[in-house]
Order: C-alpha cells, then sequence, then structure tokens
C-alpha cells in the first residue's frame, strides 16, 4: 500500500505540475491523448487535467481495443481463427476477454484455434533474432 499512497501524494503531485510547467514551451499547444477509459476515469478522478499548464491539452481518445470491442465481433474473431488455414493474431490481451458463452480467443487456442499474440513490430524482430538454445522450446512462439 506505501508505494499506491506515493501516487497520491498532493504535495508530489504539485511539485511534478511545476516542473511540467517549467518544460514546455509557452507559445507552443500540446495535445496528448490517452487511449484507454481506465486513463481518462483516473485523468477526471484525481484533478489531472486543473495540473497541466494551459497550453497543455488532453485529447480523450475512443479507448482500448479490450475495452471497446463488441462482444460480437470477438465471437467472429473465435470463429475465424477456429478455421483451418488461418492465424489469428491479435494484442496480447485480447487472447483473455470474455467473449459469449463463457470463450475466449485463449480457450479457443486451448482447443486447437490458431490465434496468437502480437505486441509490436520490433518486439518481433527482436524474438526472430533471439538464437534458439538448446533448452529453446520446440514449436514455441518467435
Amino acid at each position: 500500500m506505501r508505494y499506491i499512497r506515493g501516487f497520491r501524494d498532493g504535495a508530489a503531485a504539485a511539485a511534478l505540475a511545476q516542473l511540467l510547467a517549467a518544460e514546455v514551451d509557452p507559445e507552443r499547444e500540446y495535445h496528448l491523448m490517452e487511449f484507454c477509459g481506465g486513463h481518462t476515469h483516473a485523468i477526471f478522478h484525481y484533478g489531472v487535467e486543473d495540473l497541466l499548464p494551459g497550453n497543455v491539452h488532453l485529447v480523450h481518445g475512443p479507448g482500448c481495443p479490450v475495452c471497446v470491442l463488441a462482444v460480437p465481433r470477438l465471437d467472429a474473431a473465435i470463429e475465424l481463427a477456429q478455421q483451418p488455414n488461418v492465424t489469428l493474431v491479435s494484442y496480447g490481451d485480447m487472447l483473455r476477454v470474455p467473449a459469449s458463452r463463457r470463450r475466449s480467443l485463449l480457450k479457443a487456442r486451448a482447443q486447437g484455434a490458431d490465434g496468437r499474440s502480437y505486441s509490436s513490430p520490433s518486439a518481433s524482430r527482436r524474438r526472430r533474432r533471439r538464437p534458439r538454445t538448446s533448452s529453446s522450446k520446440q514449436g514455441a512462439e518467435g
């Protein structure tokens, strides 16, 4: 709990706001987008916008894919992943999101569907370049 309290310290937040105000160029407008609904909620709940300089504006995005994906879309993705010769690639978090009838891409994968997680192009390149060792699992992703 001590760790969490540090993020709720009003004096620390005010000091950080002063540091930010000293760094921004007053002749420039800044627009920052947060895309997660949880981030938006925290920004409003803790009054973060009130701590920002007047030329720093927050743009509230559409929500992360995990939060905004409709269940029928997820059902369709699961059905697609279960088709022969189909590899469905998605954000890692999406594999666990529940669809209808308690299904998920992770459960579909456990039943033989080819659903894989993807993080970023650079992470994929790092995995491909990493040499396999004799202890590497055969058939592991990447």
